[in-house]
């Protein structure tokens, strides 16, 4: 039995694993058999919840339980997208002793601070056990994705939350190139080896941001051409916008609302989002006691949410007009444009994407997968001696590390792994681990990350 190569796609909001093998890609279930898995962590005494189980327990436990952690890791306290990034945030950060974001939690019965890279290390021990029970042995070819804009810093987060994972010979690729590579596995009619590429527009509307990119494609190509980004500009940006509107209704100020009054209006906006995306009728909201004994009871309607989307719509506009009129598409004929991402299904992107490129936008890849799907097969293509008849593609470059200059010392890592080791839901006492405490000579990562 070959060894399955395995790709994960860990986003702000949810997570996805696929694996891939000679006879194709699969989504690997997780344990509530789900496609997806919540990127969330909570933690309620000495018991640590991850994924659904920690976002079914979020209105009772806001304080301890933590989403929205991505966008932290590899940033020093002072950054400025840290600022923007607050007003997503239901909980506290501050600034740790290396200067970097650390956030304040109550963990395994007592108060501490953990780094964002812990949390997405969590996030990646709760997907690579559930995946392990589906293939039954321990993980050994695995891809994992990142952003297209994300700095060295960021990606050298990402691979030092693996190390504390103990996530072995991990891969890192960038969102873009995954998609491309799965709408090269999967739509046919590519051209042939011996005719001109086919140029294809990917728009990726994620929950934090907003990636465009164009490739050129061939039976045995896939080739990068013009990419172009908005860090803040995904699904939660329009959420805010409903968040905004119903909050003026319900005459409250954004400081009154506790962090439980604003989990559950944020929760119900995204669920207002997708009806007014379905339906071009009044969506009725009601929350009752969102606020002491005062409750939400009112309807809104598609236009009044479109109306107060007008500039994300244009900073969309301009994202995509900069990558359709650069150089790099000059005298170049777009064949399509493929949306992914939960973001396009607002009917306003759609009709201004349409508007822009003048062709009709497509979704012929599974919008939350295809980055997934795209990663276990780079996962495959770069560790087999085999390959897909109908697909003679060569490995995508993988995203590599080249001058970070925030990183984790192997004592840190040794530390954070520790502190890992500590967690069990059956424990009655904990020993106290602190960096102080941590020999440096007992220091010895065991675990390794390999980019290219």
């Amino acid at each position: 039995m070959s060894e399955e190569a395995i790709g994960f796609d860990i986003g702000n909001h949810k997570s996805c694993v696929t694996s891939c093998n000679e006879t194709g890609i699969d989504v690997v279930l997780n344990d509530y058999l789900q496609r997806t898995t919540a990127t969330c962590v909570g933690f309620d005494g000495f018991t640590r919840m991850v994924g659904y189980e920690a976002m079914g327990q979020f209105e009772g436990n806001v304080k301890n339980t933590f989403d929205n952690f991505l966008p932290l890791i590899g940033k020093l306290f002072n950054d400025s997208v840290l600022r923007k990034e607050r007003e997503y945030l239901l909980y506290q950060v501050v600034e740790s002793e290396d200067k970097r974001v650390s956030i304040p939690v109550n963990y395994l019965g007592k108060p501490t601070k953990i780094y964002p890279e812990q949390l997405v290390a969590m996030q990646l021990v709760h997907l690579m056990k559930f995946t392990e029970e589906y293939i039954g042995k321990p993980l050994k070819i695995v891809v994992l994705n990142c952003p297209s804009y994300y700095t060295d810093n960021e990606r050298q987060a990402i691979l030092d939350a693996c190390l504390i994972a103990q996530l072995k010979d991990v891969q890192l690729l960038d969102d873009m190139s995954a998609i491309a590579l799965c709408y090269g596995f999967y739509v046919k009619g590519l051209p042939s080896t011996t005719e001109p590429p086919r140029v294809v527009l990917f728009i990726c509307i994620g929950y934090t941001s907003t990636q465009i990119a164009a490739f050129s494609l061939r039976r045995d190509l896939v080739k990068l051409l013009k990419l172009t980004y908005r860090r803040n500009l995904g699904g939660r940006d329009f959420d805010r916008v409903l968040f905004n509107q119903l909050k003026s209704r319900f005459g409250e100020r954004s400081d009154e609302l506790s962090h439980l009054a604003q989990f559950r209006l944020r929760d119900t906006c995204e669920k207002v989002k997708i009806k007014l995306s379905a339906h071009n009728e009044n969506v009725p909201v009601r929350l009752d006691y969102l606020v002491d004994n005062k409750h939400l009871n009112t309807t809104i309607r598609r236009s009044d949410f479109e109306r107060g989307i007008d500039e994300l719509l244009e900073e969309l506009k301009n994202c995509l007009e900069e990558c359709i009129v650069s150089q790099e598409l000059q005298n170049k004929v777009i064949h399509s444009v493929e949306m992914v991402g939960d973001g396009f299904r607002i009917p306003a992107i759609s009709a201004l994407v349409s508007k822009v490129t003048k062709l009709e936008p497509r979704s012929s890849l599974n919008s939350t997968e295809a980055v997934a799907r795209g990663c276990a097969l780079e996962a495959f293509l770069l560790n087999s001696k085999k390959s897909f008849k109908h697909f003679p593609i060569q490995p995508q470059k993988t995203t590599g590390v080249r001058n970070p200059t925030l990183k984790f010392t192997d004592q840190q890592i040794y530390y954070f792994q520790k502190f890992e080791d500590q967690y069990s839901p059956e424990a009655a006492e904990v020993e106290e681990l602190t960096l102080s405490n941590t020999s440096r000579e007992s220091v010895k990562s065991e675990t390794t990350c390999s980019v290219s």
